[in-house]
């Protein structure tokens, strides 16, 4: 009797080593995919903020620095890189801003993009070591943009 009670006892050792490994993996991996939705999200709301910023007006619609620090400035500590595109259109037709004719006042959207990668805490078997994340946000430009023609 004395033998089966000292087999149990490091039984006991040996599950807690080998569920404490997967738990541990568990919590980082659910650790690291809480992040990536951070950075997704915060990437999301630098992009509103250019986007924002170059809706104001068609001047600042084409200030693509400036939709740059907007960007920045809605998410320091995060590096990313910002592209911002201007988008006309007539009716449902796009054409190029500043070109063109249309019956009526073109309209002009603003679309910008903001991308960064993410590294993670540990790489898993079969998962990427780093991971590419991006935002984007698309809002019409307000005011007259005759001055681009």
């Amino acid at each position: 009797m004395n033998i089966r009670r000292r087999d149990r006892r490091g039984s006991a050792m040996t599950e807690f080593a080998l569920c404490s490994t997967v738990l541990i993996m568990m919590a980082v991996g659910g650790t690291d995919l809480a992040r990536v939705f951070s950075l997704g999200t915060a990437l999301t709301q630098a992009a509103k903020a250019g986007a924002q910023f170059g809706a104001f007006s068609s001047p600042n619609a084409a200030n693509a620095s400036g939709i740059s620090a907007a960007a920045q400035a809605a998410a320091p500590g995060v590096g990313m890189q910002v592209t911002s595109a201007r988008t006309c259109m007539c009716g449902e037709t796009v054409i190029t801003c500043g070109a063109g004719t249309c019956g009526s006042e073109p309209v002009m959207y603003l679309q910008v993009q903001t991308s960064s990668t993410y590294s993670a805490f540990m790489p898993y078997w079969g998962s990427a070591a780093s991971i590419p994340v991006s935002g984007r946000a698309r809002l019409r430009v307000n005011g007259v943009f005759t001055s681009l023609r």
